[in-house]
């Protein structure tokens, strides 16, 4: 079996943290599989927000070795060179915009394969949406171009996104005469990200967040993200208030510092302003273990998306813990895995923006009760999303790592991947002059210097 250098986004799950984010949900699912396979592993992780979060649980057994990369893409790729030059590994699973761009700066230089859970670009559309600003655009497409051009093979969440993949390959030079072959893009569809069933620690936690003993009680986890529609769901939730008395609502998670917190501050202001205030309940993110029991003793769970490429093209992981926990799952419908989960029976689909029909799905899916059977439920889970037969292309080529047809003698070469690496040598010599320029020392030195200055406007046009 091979010697894998595995690099992706953490944390990865463990009972005492208090955020878990898909990244690290999805870089777990890729280990397991590597790591059932027989492979040799080095995971390299780099964490969400940039520091390691407390509670962090030690480095799963197993592991050839474990280091934690820094948040800037270019510091972690120099550490990734000195990992790769001491432990000289066969190939490389990297995941997610980052860490991805991070061995592609790297000095390793063997066969890449990159996973991309959700679509870089939809993604950063989806947030300059909601910031109003388009700032980030550049930026994210200097994350993503360079992997484009190095890595060898790919995987996508859904078949809509590797569509869309393939797009950004095209552009980048990737689809030529060398490439003509399948298996370029594969999906792996998101895993179930839990392998036993929960354990309920403490059955007086609803009372503890001041929920009275009767309510029914609809749960909402993890972060209030760029996609999610806060109007909807408070207008529904408020609806179904007004019709059963009962109704209770547990959000925990909340904003998602460094990313976008605006979307959550909404619905805490509209919160605050409701007759049915006292029975929000927003204990913000809470340790697993207690987010595992609110699974257990909650009767409903709801997502409720707006509309977004992102959507269409990403997917939805936690809809697969509500479902493991016997939730009864009320969704709006945008990705494929979403309106698989809804053909397959397990979820209750409502519309986009129907805050209505939304409050009558709630009070339909508390009437019913959880569903029992959860065993069984729990074996056609396991049995249609653990993931298993999706690894399969990945681990067949990992038994023969090769670089991909157009790489083969080192730098992919073809007019169109040339005028792309062109366009990224003057991205980032604008960059840097930016940078200068920002400075107030070295702008005025600049304008004593005449030669300087005239070098500034040409860097600038490159």
């Amino acid at each position: 079996m091979s010697r894998v250098l595995l690099a992706g986004a953490g944390p990865l799950p463990g009972p005492d943290l208090k955020k878990v984010y898909a990244p690290g949900l999805r870089l777990d699912a890729f280990r397991r599989a590597l790591m059932g396979a027989g492979h040799s592993v080095y995971m390299a992780e780099m964490y969400f927000g940039g520091e390691a979060p407390e509670n962090l649980p030690p480095p799963p057994e197993g592991l050839a070795g474990h280091l934690a990369l820094p948040a800037d893409p270019a510091q972690a790729a120099e550490r990734l060179t000195a990992l790769a030059e001491q432990w000289q590994p066969e190939a490389a699973v990297a995941l997610a915009d980052a860490p991805s761009l991070a061995v592609a700066l790297s000095g390793y230089g063997g066969p890449l394969h990159v996973d991309y859970f959700g679509h870089p670009m939809a993604e950063r559309q989806q947030q300059a949406h909601v910031h109003g600003s388009d700032e980030g655009l550049s930026a994210q497409w200097l994350h993503v171009l360079p992997v484009l051009l190095r890595a060898d093979r790919f995987s996508a969440v859904s078949a809509s996104q590797r569509l869309a993949l393939l797009g950004e390959l095209g552009a980048a030079g990737r689809l030529n005469r060398h490439t003509c072959h399948r298996g370029m893009v594969d999906v792996v569809p998101p895993a179930l990200p839990f392998e036993e069933s929960f354990n309920l620690r403490e059955p007086g936690l609803l009372s503890r967040l001041g929920v009275p003993e009767g309510a029914r009680t609809i749960l909402s986890t993890g972060g209030f993200n760029t996609w999610f529609d806060e109007e909807t769901l408070f207008r529904a939730l408020e609806l179904a208030m007004e019709r059963d008395p009962a109704v209770h609502f547990i959000a925990t998670g909340g904003r998602i510092e460094g990313h976008v917190g605006v979307v959550f501050d909404r619905f805490r202001g509209r919160v605050a302003e409701s007759h049915f205030r006292e029975r929000f309940h927003l204990p913000g993110w809470v340790p697993h273990r207690e987010l595992e029991d609110l699974m257990l003793l909650c009767n409903a769970a709801v997502n409720c998306d707006r509309w977004s490429l992102e959507g269409e093209l990403g997917c939805r992981n936690r809809l697969l813990g509500w479902l493991w926990a016997g939730l009864r799952v009320v969704t709006t419908v945008c990705s494929d895995s979403t309106r698989e989960l809804v053909e397959q029976g397990h979820v209750r689909p409502v519309a986009d923006g129907d805050a209505k029909g939304l409050a009558s799905a709630l009070l339909q899916a508390l009437e019913e009760g959880r569903p029992g059977e959860s065993e069984r439920l729990r074996e056609r889970l396991r049995g249609q999303w653990s993931g298993g037969g999706s690894f399969e292309p990945l681990l067949a080529w990992l038994d023969n790592p090769v670089p991909a047809p157009d790489r083969a003698e080192g730098e992919v070469c073809n007019p169109l991947a040339d005028a792309q690496r062109r366009f990224l040598r003057g991205a980032e010599a604008g960059e840097l002059v930016d940078r200068l320029l920002g400075s107030r020392a070295f702008g005025l030195f600049a304008r004593t210097r005449p030669e300087i200055h005239r070098l500034m406007k040409r860097l600038r046009k490159l």
